[in-house]
């Protein structure tokens, strides 16, 4: 069982908008290639298209997830590598056709990168298959442990005592342990402006922020 909470950090969300950003870019920047007859900017074809293919490859790169590991962060990144190889591939072939019925040349200098990103592909796409076999993306597993009676967390001052021995369980969020929950009844005490103050909390108990250390 793995009990993790908390939302993706800023560092995730910041990666992912500008992942959606350059995808989106790089779909403007094929959709103006395709109507640069219209346009009168053939003469920008390649500059398009390099730049298309780029900013579409990093948006595929910054896909790759950063939260759960180094081993896991590692997989992502060689399957989103590979996935960029293949949706290059596929640009290069898709558009070439489009060209073909244009009755124009899709560019040499860019229709030749497709035996080297096949192999790539390939090679990339086995090592993320191993990786991912070898355990490395394997995700963080909560272990239970046991809370004897009379013993728990204590936090600025609170302190948590289970009334009878009881399992607790880790609590994860980006791959630290911020807490645990307490699956039996307990008792807490804690201070106030009025004094110290004595209270029953029932079952489960969730100690975010103060992991349990027997």
């Amino acid at each position: 069982m793995l009990i993790e909470i908390g939302r993706d950090s800023g560092l995730s969300l910041a990666t992912r908008r500008i992942a959606g950003t350059l995808t989106g870019i790089s779909a403007i920047l094929a959709l103006i290639w395709i109507i640069r007859g219209p346009l009168g900017i053939q003469q920008y074809t390649l500059s398009l298209l390099l730049a298309g293919f780029s900013l579409g490859f990093l948006g595929r790169v910054f896909r790759t997830e950063t939260i759960s590991g180094a081993g896991r962060a590692l997989v992502s990144f060689l399957w989103n590598l590979t996935w960029a190889f293949v949706g290059i591939i596929l640009g290069i072939w898709i558009l070439g056709w489009v060209a073909s019925l244009q009755s124009d040349i899709f560019p040499a200098a860019i229709s030749s990168w497709t035996p080297s990103l096949v192999v790539a592909a390939i090679a990339v796409g086995l090592g993320a298959y191993a990786t991912q076999r070898l355990g490395l993306a394997r995700r963080w597993r909560a272990t239970p442990f046991i809370v004897t009676e009379g013993k728990g967390p204590t936090m600025e001052g609170t302190k948590l005592t289970v009334k009878h021995d009881t399992v607790g369980m880790p609590i994860r969020r980006e791959g630290r342990t911020i807490g645990c929950v307490l699956m039996g009844e307990v008792s807490t005490t804690f201070k106030t402006p009025m004094g110290t103050v004595s209270a029953s909390l029932p079952a489960p108990v969730t100690t975010v922020g103060i992991p349990f250390q027997g």
